[in-house]
Formats: C-alpha cells, sequence, structure tokens
C-alpha cells in the first residue's frame, strides 16, 4: 500500500522525462526527494497517508510561494510555481466539501461536547482523529460555523 503513491509518483517522473517535461520533472524530482529524506528520518517506508500528508505540505508551501512571487511582480517565476502546483494537487485525494465536513465532525463529535468545549479544545481532538485527512482551515471553518449555530 505504501508504495503505490510513491510508485506513482516515480512513474509520473519517468512520463515527465520521455515527454521532456523540465518544469513536471523538477517537481516530482523535489518531491521524491522529500519523501525519501522523510522515509531516512522514519527509518522505513511511509504509508500512503504519510505521503499525502507530505504533498499537502508540500502544496501549502508552492501556494505560499506563489503569492510572495505574485506581490513581486515576478509572473513568469509564479506562472512556473503554479505549474509545479498543478502537477503536486493531482497527487491528493479530491477533496470534501464542507457538508460532508461537516457530517464528519458530527459524526466525531457528540453534540453536547460540541457546544461545551472551545475551538482549541475540539480542533485539538479532530486533528487527531483526522490525521491530514481533511485541511486544518476547512476543518477549523467548518467547526466555527458549527459552533456558532
Amino acid at each position: 500500500m505504501a508504495d503505490s503513491l510513491l510508485k506513482q509518483i516515480q512513474s509520473q517522473m519517468i512520463a515527465a522525462m520521455r515527454a521532456k517535461d523540465a518544469t513536471t520533472l523538477e517537481a516530482l524530482r523535489f518531491l521524491t526527494s522529500i519523501i525519501k529524506n522523510a522515509q531516512i528520518d522514519k527509518h522505513g517506508q511511509l504509508t500512503d497517508q504519510e505521503i499525502t500528508n507530505i504533498i499537502r505540505k508540500q502544496v501549502k508551501k508552492q501556494q505560499e510561494e506563489i503569492s510572495f512571487l505574485e506581490k513581486a511582480n515576478r509572473t513568469q517565476r509564479a506562472q512556473q510555481e503554479k505549474q509545479k502546483l498543478e502537477v503536486l494537487i493531482n497527487f491528493l485525494p479530491p477533496g470534501l466539501d464542507d457538508d460532508q465536513v461537516k457530517s464528519k465532525i458530527l459524526q466525531a463529535i457528540p453534540a453536547d461536547q460540541l457546544k461545551s468545549q472551545t475551538i482549541g479544545q475540539l480542533m485539538g481532538r479532530l486533528v487527531k482523529v483526522f490525521q491530514g485527512q481533511i485541511p486544518n482551515d476547512q476543518l477549523a471553518r467548518v467547526l466555527k460555523s458549527l459552533k456558532n449555530s
């Protein structure tokens, strides 16, 4: 199971080499190096979930870099980074909409605890329960709407 996402990344990298797609190849090589460093730190293979978490972190960093480049009026470089971002996003599972996240939150936390605990306490529990399956910013946004309703 752990190798399936990594194998997909490696096969996409080979396809990018054959197609001589430098931007895609650069993004995949960088992602592969980050994954290999994480494997070294763990002293073993990573699960697909751990690889997905690494990709999510990289997507967030890439989005921040794009916004900085756009603020600095470096549009050509920002465009290249957007292409790399698209490559990374292709390896993420499809996201949940807010209604699906809301139902998952309600399944994980009883309604009485939802009203009695602070958002910080609830977020701490939910982050542990969902372990990167739902982006934290989306989780916080839906949780706040539930607390306010």
